[in-house]
Formats: structure tokens, C-alpha cells, sequence
């Protein structure tokens, strides 16, 4: 590897080839510029050991080279040249045996003919050479690093330019000039408005004296080094290096800024337009554009589809016409710029001196600045010329150059896409088919939507998607529905739309504004018989361990006398007898003789106790019960849906809209969802709720969606609703916000307003109003109608029955008594028809 070369040995070089020459010399740029690399922090391992050696080599050819051709022509010029041919012929073979697989940088006056390089250049392997080295360069740009490797013609326009012109004219003096106009206009803007951002400069890179070639020599002297080149004389889709390219400067578009300079002063420009769309540019419509080419060509550019969403764009428009295919283009002269990268005004800084006039008027070249305003022309698309700038006035009217062109939108009617889902969206829709105009009603997203018209001046036309569908993918890559329509381009902004990852590559979201989970709604549960009513205040658990606790107390009982009337003589008891006085007790019917010894008396009067507290807390339960008769359990989850359908045959259903809910439920991977899911049933909102009401069915739906049609529908005057929700939400998939087409460049002026709306609380106020405002409507209306009488009465009664603090107990409320009493007689007879037959077939012989 080259070491460092300080300033001394340059020093002795310098004064060697001053005693052998006895003129004025200097080393040639291309070796100083080595020198320069060699000597800088630059990574080294970036370029491998021998590249480097050879860059020396070539730089030193093409200085002594370019030289000897700069003479007459004569025969010791003809010497020179085929000298110069042989060791291009030496250093081909040395790159091709040796350095193939290497990165091979370029040093040298490539646009000399005759010269070393150039013969090196004219091999086979160079074009792929060339795209690696543009390529490379790209990579290196991107990551801002100060090393400039660029194609090697790049370097003959900045430094062999004026020696390897063609005759010097008047025209091509006028050509020079301009170019050079232009590359410090450019400067300036970048360095004024654009410092922050990265800059993807597009042209001829390679090309000597061109616009772009002057533009970044002065932006490297000016120390800016977030830029990244592209020739685009290497835009080849069959190259294999196109698609990493174009990979890279879509990851452009995570940057915070970013700004595209394109040089479309070449004729044939398709290629270069075509590049734009396939790194997709019109997906990012913040980023500023900054076209140079012919004034005559301004308005073909600024209304190219390419350019469709970018919102800040300029086209200067200079008098050069481009140059005619074979004959080399913009040349360029050395003009000098001012290292300074302290902010300044966009006016010049230069010297009127080093442009030139124009000869038949006497006055300066003009550059002309134009413009696109979206929405300036009553709504409509609008371009016109912005200013004007001149080397020594600069900018003539110091316009702004990027304004804000959404602050208002001029009356531009937006094309809307929706869906009827009360209370975000709600219109009348005049046609059963979709992508039919419809009239938008009172609900929460038309209330957001007309106060951003009222304050943005913009109006719109709301449609339904051409299949009245939210939009799920299919496996060609389209969708369908809402997300469809905003995928080609065939609306402009859609109302509520659920934020699911596999959307966001199709469609870009507003800001999120609602959130809205699934539940499950069902029929309330059924009041249980009464038949039972009896035993419910206590648990089966309860009951056994009352009727075990009395049986072992009884037994305790009749062991204690046993084991008394032993010791002492006394009185013994019978073990029923035992039993039959704590059921007694527990039944609040104690006995009238009860043991005379402590001991037994101390256990009876604890029973008594229990008893007690046991008896206090039934009779309280029973009457809970007798008066609100207990509900079968409710449903509240998946699992609790499946368990019930195990048990009694549930099913369940879902609407045909087949958005992100629907989404959810078929891409889910959860055993019990994956259950639901395959025996899921498609029915219309009418038919579901039908089922509900017949019972054993469930409907998954949206939260405040089902919470409006049940308010509306399915509640009377007292706020009594057949219908049960869920406590369980299924899936919060992040909210509710606005889909809009890929690239809207109106977008986030439309969150700025949203924000402010979201900030004011007026959203939930609004939501909540439209939910209580349409159950209200509504029920009185059902209330005026003929036939809804009857089921609002029987809906009424009910409630009422439920809801009245004074209860009359019927023969319903009590049945279980009757039930204890027939059970208790039915016994009875079968222990009397038993005495009956032991006393008949059993009886002792004696008797």
C-alpha cells in the first residue's frame, strides 16, 4: 500500500523536475488528487493494496501523456501517441491477468484522445468496469463518506476540460458559461435550502464540462458530502447491477430528507424516467426535486407521471440546447467558488466578470425558475415560472422557492371512497352496485371530513368500492374492496379503514383517530325455573357438607351418652332419636327434652349456634332468589362459545365485508380462533341478529358498531335490551384512520388538522353523541310505527317485571315448596307400604 506522502519529498519531487525542465511545471492533478487519498483518513480497506499501486502508475501516464499531446502534430507527436498506446496495451493485460476481480480506480484526463487512459478505456471488460466503479461510488456516497470515486470520464471534466476542448469558438464559450451558471445557481440552493438533506445528483457524470460535473466539483470544494451519483449513461435494466440500485435509493426514503437532482439536458431522457418509477419515487412525495434541462422542455417535465406526488419541485430552465448525439455536450470553465459553508440568501456571491454576456443583446444569460402548484388553478393542476435569476441580480423577485401549496386547495374536489358503518360513516346509497355516488349522512368520519373541507377549502365526492367490500388480498398481489381502489389509483382518500400491516406497502394511513375491537354478541340469558329456586342459595358443595355435619353431629351425640350413661348409670338415648334432634335444630324445631349431663348440653348449645347462622343465611338467599329468578350463564369469550357449542349445538356468524376483522379470524393461528373460523357462518347484519334473538347464536362484530344497532334496534324507552355483549375483546388491531393512496402528497396536511380535532377532544364528544342521538331517533320512530307496538309492550313487560322493586310472589316463585312436598309424601308412602309388608311377612310366630 502507498504510504503517506508528506510535504517534503513533494517539495524535492517538485524541485527535480524544475532543474530538468526549464519551464514553469507542476504535477498533473490526477496525481496530486492520488497524493491527496493516499495521504487522507479515508478507509483503506475499502481498495486492496495493488489498485492503489496501479492508480500511481496511471496517473502518472496520463499527466506525461496529456502533455506531449497538447503539442502540434508532428512526427515526435506520433511517437508519443504510439508510446502511450503501448503502455495502455501493458496495463490492459496487467488489469485483465492480475486485477481482474479488483476495484479499479482511475485516475487520468480520460477525455484526451491519444492518452494512456483512454487507450485502457477502450477494453472489452471497461463498460462493466465503469458501471462497478459508478456503482461503487453510489455505495460510498450513501454512506457520506468524503472518498469521491467516480467514473473516469468524471474526472477529465473537471480537470482536463479546457485541454481536451474542441475548437474554441464563440459558441462553445457561450455553452461553457452556461454551464457554469447553472452549476453555481444549483450550489447555491443546495447549500441554502437544501444542507440538511442527502443529494441524489442523476446526469452525465462522465460527461467533460457538463452541468453535473460542475456541480459537484463545487460541492466537494464547499465540503458537502452527503450526495450520491448516478450516471445515468449506466441505467441499464440488464445490468446486473440496476436492482441493488435501485434497492438503495429506496432505502433513501427513510431519510428525514432527501433531494433528487436531475440533469435531463440529454435528449434521450426515457431511461432516466423510467429509473424513477422503479425506485418509486412517487411513493415519497416530501422529497424535493430539482430538474435542469431546456427551457422549452419545463412543461413536459413538470406534468410527467413520474412526477405525479412530489410536492416540492423546480425546473431551471437554461438557454442551452442539448447537444446532438455523438458530439460531446456542456463544457465547462473552471470558475471560483468560495469554500464557505456559512448560510448566506439565495443571491450571488461572484464576480459579474466571470460570466459572459449575451453578445447579440448585450445582456447577462438568464436562468428561468419554474414551478407546479397542485391545486393553484381553481383545484386544477397549475405551472408557472417562479423567478428569474441572473449572475449579478441573482433571483429577481427573492421568491420563496419551496411554499407550502396545501395551507388551501382551491376548491379541488377529492374523489372518497366508504363504507356505510354507523357511527363512523353513514350515507344513503341510491344503487345496490358498487362504485356508485352516494349521499354522505350525520356520523363521526363526515363530521371530521367537512370540517377539514371547511378549513382547507376543498370539496369532495364520495363512492362505494366497485365491490362493497373493505378489501382483503387475493394471490395475484391485487386487492379488493376500499384498499383496491386506493392501490390503482382510483380514489384519492377513503373514510375509516383498520391499520393491518399487510396494507401498509399498498396504502399510506392518516393518523390513528378511534379504536374499535371485535366482540360477540348473543341472546341474554334465559331466567332459570323456579322449580329448583330452593336449593340454589347454597352450592352443591354447601349442601353436602351441612347434611354431613348434621348426620356427624347427631352420631357425636348418641356416642357422648353412651359413654356417660356407662360411667355413671344414667339415661342412655337412641342413636335416631341422637340424629333426629340436630335435624331438628337445624330445621329450627328443637327439641323439649334434651340431655341432663353438661357435656351433652355444651354440645347442643353450639349446634345451636351453627344452626342459627346456617338458617339466617338460607332464608335471606331464598328470598333473593324467589324474587329475581337466577339466568343461565352468559358468554363472554371464544372459549366460553365453544364450550356451550359442545354442550347444545351454538353457532356463530360474521358479515360479508371481509375486512381486517375477517383478516384476523382467517390468518390467525390460534387452535380456538382456528375452530371458529372454519365453521364460521356469512350472513347479512338482518339475519344474524334474527338468530340471536331465536337464541343460541353468536354474531362477532364491531364494539361500537354493534353498541349503535342495538341502541337503535334492540332497546326500548327503559334501556332494556334482549341482546348481550361480550366482555372479551378479540382484536384491537391499533384503530381507525384514513387510507390514502400510495404517496398523497396532501396527507400530512390532513394529520396536521385531524391532529388539532383529536387534540380538542372532539371525537369521542362526537362519537358518543351520534351513538345516543341515533338510538334515540330511532326508537321514537319505531315507537310511530303500526306492528312495532306489540313488541315494545312484550319488550316492556318484561323489563318491567325485571327491573320493579316490588315483587308478588306466584305459584312460579313457589313451586318448589310443592315439588319438597309431593317428593316428601311419595317417601312417606313407599315407608309405609314397607312396614306394611315387613308387619305382614315378617310378624313373629308367638304373635
Amino acid at each position: 500500500m502507498v504510504s503517506q506522502i508528506k510535504d517534503e519529498p513533494l517539495a524535492c519531487l517538485r524541485q527535480k523536475r524544475s532543474r530538468r525542465r526549464r519551464r514553469k511545471n507542476t504535477l498533473p492533478l490526477s496525481l496530486r488528487v492520488a497524493m491527496r487519498l493516499a495521504a487522507s483518513k479515508a478507509p483503506t480497506s475499502l481498495l486492496p493494496p495493488l489498485p492503489w499501486l496501479l492508480v500511481s502508475l496511471l496517473a502518472l501516464g496520463a499527466g506525461t501523456g496529456t502533455a506531449r499531446a497538447a503539442g502540434p502534430e508532428t512526427r515526435e507527436q506520433g511517437r508519443t501517441e504510439a508510446a502511450g498506446s503501448q503502455v495502455g496495451q501493458l496495463l490492459r493485460q496487467v488489469v485483465e491477468e492480475r486485477l481482474r476481480e479488483c476495484h479499479l480506480v482511475v485516475f487520468g484526463e480520460a477525455g484526451l484522445p491519444g492518452s494512456i487512459i483512454a487507450t485502457l478505456l477502450r477494453s472489452p471488460l471497461d463498460f462493466d468496469v465503469l458501471m462497478n466503479i459508478s456503482l461503487e461510488y453510489h455505495n460510498a456516497s450513501f454512506h457520506s463518506l468524503a472518498l469521491a470515486l467516480v467514473s473516469p470520464g468524471t474526472s477529465g471534466a473537471g480537470t482536463g476540460t479546457a485541454r481536451a476542448a474542441g475548437p474554441e469558438t464563440r459558441e462553445q464559450d457561450r455553452t461553457e458559461a452556461a454551464g457554469s451558471q447553472v452549476g453555481q445557481l444549483l450550489r447555491q440552493v443546495v447549500e441554502e435550502r437544501l444542507r440538511e438533506c442527502h443529494l441524489v445528483v442523476f446526469g452525465e457524470a462522465g460527461l467533460p464540462g457538463s452541468i453535473i460535473a460542475t456541480l459537484l466539483r463545487s460541492l466537494g470544494e464547499s465540503g458537502y458530502t452527503s450526495r450520491t451519483v448516478v450516471d445515468i449513461t449506466s441505467l441499464d435494466e440488464a445490468s446486473e447491477f440496476y436492482d441493488p440500485l435501485t434497492e438503495d435509493l429506496r432505502g433513501l426514503g427513510m431519510l428525514n430528507c432527501r433531494a433528487f437532482l436531475i440533469d435531463v439536458s440529454p435528449l434521450q431522457s426515457q431511461a432516466l424516467l423510467r429509473f424513477m418509477e422503479d425506485i418509486e419515487l412517487y411513493k415519497k412525495s416530501e422529497t424535493y426535486v430539482l430538474l435542469v434541462g431546456p427551457e422549452d422542455r419545463a412543461g413536459d417535465f413538470l406534468s410527467h407521471p413520474v412526477f405525479r406526488n412530489t410536492a416540492n419541485m423546480l425546473y431551471f430552465g437554461h438557454p442551452i440546447r442539448p447537444a446532438a448525439k455523438g458530439v460531446p455536450g456542456l463544457t465547462s470553465a473552471q470558475g471560483q467558488f468560495s469554500t464557505s459553508t456559512k448560510r448566506r440568501s439565495i443571491s450571488p456571491q461572484f464576480s459579474r466578470s466571470q460570466f459572459v454576456h449575451d453578445n447579440e443583446t448585450g445582456r447577462e444569460q438568464r436562468i428561468v425558475t419554474y414551478t407546479r402548484c397542485f391545486y393553484c388553478n381553481d383545484g386544477e393542476e397549475k405551472q408557472f415560472i417562479l423567478d428569474t435569476w441572473t449572475p449579478h441580480a441573482g433571483f429577481a423577485n427573492s421568491a420563496n422557492l419551496f411554499p407550502d401549496q396545501f395551507k388551501t386547495f382551491y376548491g379541488h374536489k377529492f374523489n372518497v371512497v366508504a363504507m356505510n358503518w354507523f357511527p363512523f360513516t353513514k350515507f344513503i346509497q341510491h344503487s345496490e352496485e358498487g362504485g356508485t355516488v352516494v349521499t354522505p349522512q350525520d356520523s363521526l368520519d363526515i363530521r371530521m371530513l367537512n370540517a377539514l373541507a371547511k378549513a382547507l377549502n376543498f370539496t369532495y365526492e364520495m363512492r362505494t368500492p366497485w365491490d362493497n367490500q373493505w378489501g382483503t388480498s387475493t394471490p395475484s398481489g391485487n386487492w379488493t374492496g376500499i384498499v383496491g381502489t386506493l392501490q390503482h389509483h382510483k380514489g384519492d382518500f377513503s373514510m375509516m379503514l383498520s391499520w393491518m400491516e399487510p396494507r401498509l406497502p399498498i396504502v399510506d394511513y392518516s393518523r390513528i383517530y378511534a379504536s374499535e375491537p371485535l366482540v360477540m354478541v348473543t341472546s341474554k340469558p334465559k331466567p332459570l325455573s323456579q322449580a329448583f329456586a330452593l336449593v340454589r342459595p347454597f352450592a352443591a358443595s354447601l349442601w353436602f357438607v351441612t347434611v354431613a355435619s348434621t348426620l356427624a353431629a347427631g352420631m357425636l351425640l348418641w356416642l357422648l351418652q353412651l359413654w356417660w350413661s356407662g360411667m355413671s348409670g344414667g339415661e342412655k338415648i337412641k342413636f335416631g332419636d341422637a340424629t333426629l334432634m340436630t335435624w331438628g335444630i337445624l330445621l329450627e324445631d328443637p327439641p323439649v327434652n334434651i340431655p341432663r349431663n353438661v357435656t351433652a348440653q355444651m354440645l347442643i348449645g353450639w349446634w345451636w349456634v351453627y344452626c342459627m347462622l346456617i338458617t339466617i343465611t338460607y332464608r335471606s338467599s331464598l328470598v333473593a332468589h324467589l324474587t329475581v329468578p337466577g339466568k343461565s350463564p352468559t358468554l363472554d369469550s371464544l372459549e366460553d362459545l365453544l364450550a356451550a357449542h359442545r354442550k347444545t349445538s351454538w353457532t356463530w356468524g360474521f358479515e360479508p365485508t371481509y375486512g381486517s376483522g375477517w383478516e384476523w379470524l382467517k390468518s390467525n393461528e390460534n387452535p380456538t380462533v382456528k375452530e371458529i373460523f372454519n365453521s364460521i357462518m356469512v350472513l347479512d347484519l338482518n339475519e344474524q341478529l334474527s338468530r340471536v334473538l331465536s337464541g343460541r347464536h353468536a354474531f362477532i362484530t364491531w364494539k361500537y358498531y354493534s353498541k349503535s344497532v342495538i341502541g337503535s334496534r334492540y332497546t326500548n324507552d327503559r334501556g332494556y335490551s334482549p341482546l348481550h355483549t361480550g366482555r372479551q375483546d378479540f382484536f384491537n388491531y391499533g384503530g381507525y384512520g384514513w387510507g390514502f393512496r400510495k404517496g398523497a402528497p396532501f396527507r400530512r396536511r390532513f394529520d396536521q388538522m385531524k391532529q388539532r380535532l383529536i387534540e380538542s377532544g372532539s371525537i369521542p364528544f362526537w362519537l358518543n353523541d351520534l351513538i345516543e342521538t341515533s338510538a334515540r331517533q330511532t326508537r321514537a320512530e319505531n315507537k310511530r310505527k303500526e306492528g312495532e307496538q306489540g313488541k315494545g309492550d312484550a319488550m316492556g313487560e318484561q323489563a318491567t317485571q325485571e327491573s320493579s322493586s316490588l315483587k308478588v310472589l306466584g305459584l312460579g316463585h313457589m313451586q318448589g315448596i310443592f315439588y319438597i312436598l309431593i317428593i316428601g309424601l311419595l317417601f312417606s308412602a313407599t315407608v309405609f307400604l314397607g312396614e306394611l309388608m315387613a308387619h305382614r311377612y315378617c310378624r313373629p310366630a308367638y304373635l
